[in-house]
């Protein structure tokens, strides 16, 4: 395939903007902690909902892309992260695009957050508040900016009671149920 076609094929397009999808063969790339720093991307996007805690389930859109295929923003979320000092980080604002196989970053979004980005000599260094680095990543031979984060994975828990005891009994912290009927 000429090298006009393969960029085109690597290609998907977003609302008027270009963003990233590529196929890699290096073996040190993990699909659900690699992000990719994508410059022409409006929105952060991931493809595991497992990874999407606090997530707006009214959000739609969709995502067109370079073959003229489409698939569908399904929810906007918040992605939790550890960062290398220990401390919990939160990415907000990350559309679910079921079937997205990478996860992007957009440059956009985070210099919108007030993120400075720095392209030079094949490195992308990010810095945050009071010019604080963030990230440094090495441009890949793909010429794509990888990024290995440690995502933390949410657990959305919901139950319904309708049993009016035991709702009461987690009300009052657990209270034995002697000690319900005495109250009442």
């Amino acid at each position: 395939m000429p090298d006009d076609q393969a960029k085109r094929a690597n290609a998907a397009k977003v609302e008027g903007n270009m963003l990233l999808v590529c196929k890699t063969n290096e073996p040190d790339v993990e699909h659900g902690n690699t992000w990719y720093l994508d410059t022409g991307c409006n929105n952060h996007m991931c493809g595991t909902k497992e990874l999407c805690s606090h997530l707006d389930e009214t959000v739609r859109g969709e995502v067109n892309f370079g073959n003229k295929s489409k698939v569908f923003v399904m929810d906007k979320g918040n992605i939790n992260i550890q960062s290398r000092e220990g401390t919990n980080v939160t990415i907000t604002d990350v559309y679910f695009v079921p079937g997205l196989f990478w996860n992007l970053l957009s440059v956009e979004q985070l210099s919108e957050k007030g993120h400075k980005i720095d392209i030079q000599n094949g490195v992308c260094a990010v810095k945050g508040r009071k010019n604080k680095m963030v990230a440094k990543v090495q441009m890949r031979k793909n010429q794509l900016f990888p990024l290995t984060l440690q995502t933390k994975t949410v657990m959305n828990l919901s139950i319904m009671l309708k049993d009016r005891d035991w709702l009461w009994h987690l009300w009052f912290g657990h209270l034995n149920f002697h000690g319900l009927r005495l109250l009442v």
